[in-house]
């Protein structure tokens, strides 16, 4: 399935540049460098929105793949493909219990891990997350959203003003429980009062993104996290 995003999980960096070359070369794409550890892991998911992740067992820390398996499982409902060369019979009795999408072996060949990515990306359900509603409280009563056509929430003391084009909607909650309330990764908090959908940036600064003629502040340490979200 050309163009489907893999997120790749991994701590040896020789490893993990390989197999971005293989999966690039597969046109797939790739859109973070590995990352290394779980909480590395986490942050890339909620950030890439991948349609897969390839996932080593071993991983910098105490944390390991099946414990980012686990969390995606609780949280994702991804796909994965485990990529390791740790294989016992404890190991793999632990593999089975978060139920991967597939299982490739280290040295691997780019020919058996493509035929392991298709086999998983088309067993999978096409994700729907663009039809994913959200209910706000509007001028008329209640009403649902797609969560799709949000271009950013700004937080505005204890409220949070959710802005649809040229339609804006008042709700009394903060913007970290407004985040909290959306699905992981649908949204990207840039600043402390704004977060964004990803979908929706046509240009970014040193300081600052656009939507459209819109300008949005970016926190500075936030900015790498996003240029890495955007391809930018």
């Amino acid at each position: 399935m050309k163009g489907a995003t893999i997120l790749i999980v991994e701590d040896e960096v020789l490893i993990a540049d390989s197999i971005c070359m293989d999966l690039q070369s597969l046109g797939y794409v790739v859109p973070f460098p590995s990352c290394g550890s779980f909480e590395e892991a986490v942050e890339a998911l909620k950030l890439a929105r991948p349609d897969l992740v390839l996932l080593d067992i071993r991983l910098q820390g105490a944390r390991t793949g099946i414990d980012v398996a686990d969390y995606i499982n609780k949280h994702f409902g991804l796909p994965f493909v485990f990529l390791t060369s740790h294989l016992s019979p404890a190991v793999i009795d632990q593999v089975h219990k978060v139920k991967p999408a597939g299982f490739v072996s280290k040295p691997y060949h780019p020919q058996n891990l493509w035929a392991n990515i298709e086999l998983a990306l088309q067993r999978t359900p096409k994700k729907v997350e663009r039809q994913e509603m959200l209910s706000l409280m509007g001028p008329r009563g209640k009403e649902d959203y797609r969560i799709a056509d949000l271009d950013y929430m700004e937080a505005d003391g204890s409220y949070t003003r959710y802005h649809f084009g040229e339609k804006e909607i008042l709700m009394r909650k903060t913007l970290k429980q407004a985040m909290d309330e959306l699905p992981a990764g649908s949204m990207a908090q840039v600043h402390r009062s704004f977060a964004v959908n990803p979908g929706k940036v046509t240009a970014l600064t040193e300081r600052s993104l656009f939507i459209h003629a819109l300008e949005i502040p970016i926190s500075r340490r936030k900015r790498d996290e996003i240029v890495t979200m955007l391809g930018a």
